[in-house]
């Protein structure tokens, strides 16, 4: 059920009188695929989930561990190897702007830094009694201009609330927020428009659903156009322009509003748009990965594991995975085939 607050339309209106030309390419799909095994040996729980790279050659891989000596990996183009973490991190989330300035938020408040030979923790939130800030997500348009998305709660319990903070470029600070109850998942830039989105949910105690929700931020207050719907909603991000999920559907912002963009419900889509145009990007299928041509929707490499994270590159592409039955991580590899 939609929220009574957001309307939801479809793409009929007038059109120009002179179509703009459409220069963009259908993505090729022929692929050659690999498949990496992340050799962790650890009797630790340990689950790799995020994923960022500055280029194929340059890819880092964190998860959710309860040894920290496992908690890093990096590719260089060649192999994966364990980065020899010497400090106890937790990572929560992962980004960056190049090989030599890169974002890792860690459990309990810290915030650390890669300056392209080393990481270090350069902030820790001082919050009263036994608040944790959990960071679900970093995004940044320039070094200068970084957020921080998540929410404040006691450890190990219900209740946190929504919290963002700012980085710009000398310090960290939250930024007010209206305090909501929930946490943001994550932040996107619309040019266009000019404003941030962000997603994120809650649990509704008396329906004991989890409720999800968008927020908009256009540097003074947040505000909330998309409420209370038991369909999940998620951000997406192709070169700067703004996608929102709705189960099989992608929709668009346009006049305030969302607009039908895509509707995938007559295939095999679960989720996800990564990628490098609206003709050419990935998606999670009932039966795998799945690629988008600007014409159809096909799967194009068949897998029942539970992917997890995913960057892009112009002729390469990474998807993180689990084998639940063998309880191991792995990355699957495709690279385009040479003309």
């Amino acid at each position: 059920m939609l929220a009574a607050i957001l309307l939801f339309t479809n793409s009929n209106c007038k059109k120009d009188p002179v179509a703009p030309i459409d220069d963009v390419k259908p993505g090729r799909r022929d692929y050659v695929w690999t498949v990496d095994t992340i050799d962790i040996k650890s009797i630790y729980t340990f689950s790799l989930v995020r994923m960022w790279g500055s280029s194929a050659s340059d890819v880092w891989l964190t998860g959710e561990t309860s040894d920290p000596a496992n908690a890093l990996w990096h590719y260089d183009g060649i192999r994966w190897q364990r980065f020899k973490n010497k400090k106890n991190v937790f990572p929560t989330a992962l980004f960056g702007f190049n090989k030599s300035d890169i974002w890792l938020a860690s459990e309990y408040n810290s915030i650390w830094h890669y300056n392209g030979s080393d990481w270090s923790e350069v902030y820790k939130f001082n919050l009263t009694g036994d608040s944790i800030f959990t960071i679900n997500t970093f995004y940044g348009r320039y070094p200068n201009s970084l957020f921080a998305v998540g929410g404040i709660g006691k450890l190990g319990a219900n209740g946190a609330k929504t919290a963002v903070a700012f980085y710009d470029g000398h310090t960290w600070e939250f930024i007010p927020t209206v305090k909501e109850h929930g946490l943001f998942l994550s932040i996107f830039y619309y040019n266009i428009s000019q404003v941030y989105f962000l997603d994120g949910y809650y649990l509704n105690t008396e329906s004991g659903y989890i409720n999800y929700f968008l927020n908009k931020y256009r540097g003074t207050t947040f505000q909330r156009f998309y409420l209370d719907s038991l369909s999940e909603v998620y951000l997406q991000n192709i070169n700067n322009e703004v996608y929102f999920l709705v189960g099989k559907k992608c929709y668009k912002y346009l006049n305030d509003t969302l607009s039908l963009w895509k509707d995938f419900s007559d295939t095999k889509f679960v989720g996800g748009i990564f990628g490098r145009s609206e003709k050419d990007f990935f998606s999670l299928g009932a039966n795998g990965i799945m690629h988008y041509n600007g014409e159809n929707i096909v799967t194009l490499f068949e897998t029942q594991l539970l992917v997890n994270s995913t960057v892009v590159f112009e002729k390469e592409v990474f998807f993180q995975a689990t084998d639940n039955k063998k309880n191991i991580q792995l990355v699957l590899h495709g690279t385009l085939k040479t003309n």
